[in-house]
């Protein structure tokens, strides 16, 4: 399961590379691998919950897999975090008859069984909730803490109705603050220009912000010149039509201000943060520090 949630978690951060839809598609083979486990272990005692909690992993295969490829290839920007959340209502749904079974069948202690029941019911509550409302759902094992963080982006649900975008004539700091990925332009010592797509956050006191590791290139860029270019794009860094760039000023920050900017991120961003920090940790153990302890405040012209 851990192996899998890597597969994925890395693909999906690297899905533009080949090398990251490789591990997109190996992702979803291992889940597909599980269900079948699990059909074996169940299909004589209880073959109808077997065959629901299989067909439930190719399902959530599918959509992992699905979502990425749209959102990578067919310019539907939200379509991963949907297959996403979609996958883990599926999910959660069929795990809960399947762990009930091996509990009644004593293939499991049913105190596990029990505590897999209620994290999983609060996995597909929570995944619903996101989806249909655009809240940002938490939910921390074995215990079920639901604590509703409005996500502020230019969506009102994934499933539900986007708002008409603004004339870009009239974008200033709170549309920019609005979109979910800015394309962040600094500058390099010989004057040449380097975009790379970007979370913000608008941190209340007319500068917007996001968080980054010291060590990146963009951190580093912004401290030998403050000027910045901003404009709203996709997850790829390919801006949007009939946007338009907004020059400013940037300084990289750490302590209180990295801590103020952080808290900002995960109130936008909800379980993406979460996701981004486990990835950090794990390309740490291969000697890949990526972790974000700095962060950058911008001030528009």
């Amino acid at each position: 399961m851990l192996a899998a949630f890597l597969l994925y978690g890395v693909g999906s951060a690297t899905a533009h590379r080949p090398t990251g839809m490789a591990l997109v598609i190996a992702n979803s083979l291992a889940v597909s691998c599980a269900g079948l486990i699990g059909f074996r272990l169940l299909r004589r005692s209880d073959w109808a919950v077997a065959l629901l909690y299989f067909a439930a992993r190719v399902a959530e295969a599918a959509l992992l897999a699905g979502g990425i490829v749209l959102a990578q290839h067919a310019d539907l920007g939200d379509a991963d975090v949907a297959g996403y959340l979609l996958a883990m209502s599926v999910l959660g749904a069929a795990s809960n008859p399947f762990l009930q079974s091996l509990g009644r069948r004593r293939l499991l202690p049913r105190s596990l069984a029990t505590w897999g029941v209620v994290g999983y019911a609060a996995l597909s509550a929570g995944a619903l909730v996101e989806l249909t409302t655009g809240r940002s759902v938490a939910v921390v094992a074995p215990a079920l803490v639901v604590a509703g963080r409005r996500r502020v982006t230019n969506r009102t649900g994934l499933l539900g109705s986007r708002p008409k975008p603004e004339s870009s004539g009239g974008q200033g700091r709170m549309s920019i603050s609005s979109e979910k990925y800015v394309a962040l332009t600094t500058y390099r010592k010989n004057g040449e220009s380097s975009s790379t797509p970007v979370w913000i956050a608008d941190l209340g006191d007319g500068s917007l912000g996001f968080t980054t590791s010291g060590s990146s290139l963009k951190a580093k860029r912004i401290g030998n010149d403050r000027r910045i270019q901003l404009q709203a794009c996709d997850s790829r860094g390919r801006v949007k039509d009939g946007s338009e760039p907004i020059n400013g000023t940037a300084v990289v920050a750490s302590g209180p201000d990295f801590d103020r900017v952080r808290a900002r991120i995960k109130a936008k961003y909800g379980w993406q943060v979460s996701l981004i920090g486990l990835l950090a940790k794990a390309a740490k153990l291969v000697g890949k520090d990526q972790t974000s302890d700095h962060a950058i405040l911008i001030t528009l012209d």
